[in-house]
């Protein structure tokens, strides 16, 4: 999978040629991470992606002025995080945005299913842990 300007999102199986997908979307995509058999495609706008098996592309989340750099997939849920410290935690239809208590921009994160790391712009790591 490859993503970029502009909404491009393409696929590449073996020795393909890359299939461009249709998403609709006329934002960036700054980051993809394989949730089972769909794949999770994050950027600016706050456009949270999903694509399925069939290349179907469904639109999660949608927000003016909220940049998304990163995102992380376990199971069923998925992490993205990015400007001022959003965090967005979702599974199936739920979506949670999450208080990381920072306004740093948050440019990668990595997701086990529970715990979650994120780090910040600036060298900041903040850690998300579920409590038993």
């Amino acid at each position: 999978w490859l993503a970029g300007g502009f909404g491009s999102l393409h696929r590449v199986n073996g020795d393909e040629v890359a299939l461009k997908i249709s998403t609709g979307v006329s934002s960036s995509l700054n980051a993809l991470a394989r949730q089972g058999d769909r794949v999770i495609a994050v950027g600016d706008g706050g456009i949270v992606l999903e694509i399925d098996s069939q290349d179907d592309v469904i639109r999660r989340h949608e927000q003016s002025g909220l940049f998304l750099y990163g995102v992380a997939s376990s199971g069923t849920q998925s992490v993205a995080v990015g400007w001022s410290g959003t965090a967005l935690v979702f599974s199936d239809n739920d979506l949670i945005e999450e208080d990381t208590g920072t306004t740093q921009i948050l440019e990668a994160v990595w997701f086990d299913g529970a715990d979650a790391v994120a780090v910040g712009r600036t060298g900041s790591v903040f850690l998300r842990q579920e409590t038993p």
